[in-house]
This record gives C-alpha cells, sequence and structure tokens, in this order.
C-alpha cells in the first residue's frame, strides 16, 4: 500500500466491513489527507523512542503502519 491510488482502494475495502482504525504516519500528508477525506479522526496516538540511530523509512510511501514495533 505505497500510493495514494492503492491505499484509497484498500481503505474502500476495509471500511465495508465496518470500523476501520489507520496508524497513519503523520509525517505523510497524502496519507493524512486520505485518512481526513474518509471522515477518520485521531483516537490515540504513539511514539517511537529509539537507543540507536532510527531507521530511514519511505514515510512518503507508507499509508497504514501495521505494528507499533517498526523501527
Amino acid at each position: 500500500m505505497d500510493t495514494p491510488g492503492t491505499s484509497r482502494l484498500v481503505l474502500r475495502a476495509l471500511a465495508c466491513g465496518g470500523p476501520v482504525y489507520l496508524d497513519v504516519p503523520a509525517p505523510n500528508a497524502a496519507a493524512m489527507a486520505l485518512a481526513a477525506r474518509h471522515g477518520l479522526r485521531p483516537v490515540f496516538e504513539t511514539a517511537r523512542i529509539h537507543l540507536d540511530p532510527p531507521q530511514t523509512l519511505p514515510l512518503e510511501r507508507i499509508y497504514g503502519v501495521t505494528i507499533f514495533e517498526l523501527g
């Protein structure tokens, strides 16, 4: 799910089955806008703490995080 079009299709498919919770990386403005367009609102936030230098991730291509342990 690394493009706006693919992400939109996946989100629409998921929304047909009931409540949807999506962990969007805040630096990805397109993902945040997609969530807002579909009426999603923040429920809670998480923060990551790194002991070593953080990994460099292509956040502009990440529309949803599947695990909190990423990083």
